[in-house]
C-alpha cells in the first residue's frame, strides 16, 4: 500500500512546467548507460556453470527495472534545497526528480515485459521443477485428505460397532 503512496508522492513533486529539455536528454542518457552497465554486470556476476545462457539473459532483463529508490530518494535534494533556499541545489534536485520519474516511468514497465515474455521461455527448467514441486504438494495434501477420511470412516465403524453393542446389551 505504501510504495503507491510513495509513487504519488514522487509525480506530485515534479512540475511538468518546469522540467527542462536538457535534463529529459541527460536522463536519457544516464537512464540508458546504467541500465545497460547494470545489465551487463548481472549477466556476468552468475557465470558459474549452475546458470545457462537463457537464465542468465533472464536474470540480466529482470535487474532492468528500477522505481523503488528513485521514487524514495527523487525528491530529497529538491526538498532540500527549497529548504535551505540554495539555487544550486534546487536546480540539481530538479535535475534528480526528472531523473527518477523518467527511470521509473521507463524501466519498470520495460523490465516488467520483457521478464513476463522471456520468463516462460529462457526459465523452462525451472518451470518444470516448480510444476512437478506443484504436482508433488497436490499428491501429498489428497493423501492426506485420504487418510483423514480413513481416520473419520474408521471411527464411525467405531461409533457404529459401539452404539451396536450397547443397544444388543439392553
Amino acid at each position: 500500500i505504501l510504495k503507491y503512496f510513495l509513487f504519488g508522492t514522487i509525480g506530485a513533486a515534479l512540475n511538468l512546467k518546469e522540467i527542462q529539455s536538457s535534463n529529459v536528454a541527460f536522463g536519457f542518457v544516464i537512464i540508458f548507460i546504467g541500465s545497460f552497465v547494470r545489465a551487463f554486470v548481472t549477466f556476468f556476476i552468475p557465470s558459474r556453470k549452475i546458470y545457462n545462457l537463457k537464465e542468465r539473459i533472464f536474470i540480466a532483463v529482470s535487474w532492468i527495472p528500477k522505481a523503488t529508490v528513485q521514487a524514495a530518494l527523487g525528491g530529497i535534494v529538491l526538498a532540500e534545497g527549497v529548504r535551505l533556499k540554495s539555487s544550486t541545489l534546487k536546480s540539481d534536485g530538479e535535475k534528480l526528480l526528472t531523473i527518477s520519474v523518467l527511470a521509473i516511468l521507463i524501466t519498470a514497465p520495460l523490465g516488467s515485459v520483457l521478464s513476463y515474455s522471456i520468463g516462460e521461455k529462457y526459465l523452462s527448467r525451472f518451470i518444470e521443477v516448480v510444476k512437478s514441486q506443484e504436482l508433488q504438494n497436490k499428491d501429498e495434501e489428497i493423501s492426506n485428505l485420504f487418510d483423514k477420511l480413513e481416520n473419520k470412516n474408521s471411527q464411525s465403524e467405531e461409533n457404529i460397532a459401539t452404539n451396536i453393542k450397547e443397544e444388543t446389551v439392553r
